[in-house]
């Protein structure tokens, strides 16, 4: 139940934007072209709504999401689910495992199991969903 609550309230953060946004009350304005950074923008999000499965002691798809490890077993990683294609393909979101995973799309793919993060249905926030596919639109750097 505990388990249940805390990934409800997860899945509940706002999303500001990406890191050096223009804060307008509580919305953000992105620049089209802004550079969207792995460690500012991407990881810490991932972290709370994905590391409470993905982490060192039961690493679910054999992918743990810290600090540690994120990045060298996301980027250019065959996936768990579908080895024939990479968790993350610099440039192309629509060849990047994650990205089908969170948009609930893996199974058209060929992929299996379930949208991302499960118990909290999904990415809700599109702004962190936009800052996802960016990241990866823009080469997926380790920045």
């Amino acid at each position: 139940m505990v388990f249940a609550l805390l990934l409800v309230a997860i899945g509940s953060l706002p999303f500001v934007g990406y890191a050096g946004d223009v804060a307008v009350g509580a919305a953000a304005v992105t620049e089209s072209n802004q550079a969207v950074s792995f460690k500012l923008d991407v990881l810490p999000r991932l972290m709370a709504e994905c590391g409470i499965c993905h982490q060192s002691a039961d690493p679910h798809g054999l992918l743990v999401i810290d600090e540690d490890n994120a990045y060298n077993q996301l980027v250019d990683v065959p996936s768990y689910e579908l080895p024939s294609m990479k968790r993350v393909s610099p440039g192309d979101p629509q060849q990047s495992y994650l990205w089908l995973k969170v948009n609930y799309q893996y199974l058209a793919a060929g992929g299996k199991g379930w949208g991302m993060p499960i118990l909290a249905g999904g990415i809700r926030d599109p702004k962190f969903k936009k800052a996802i596919h960016d990241w990866i639109e823009q080469g997926a750097k380790n920045n």
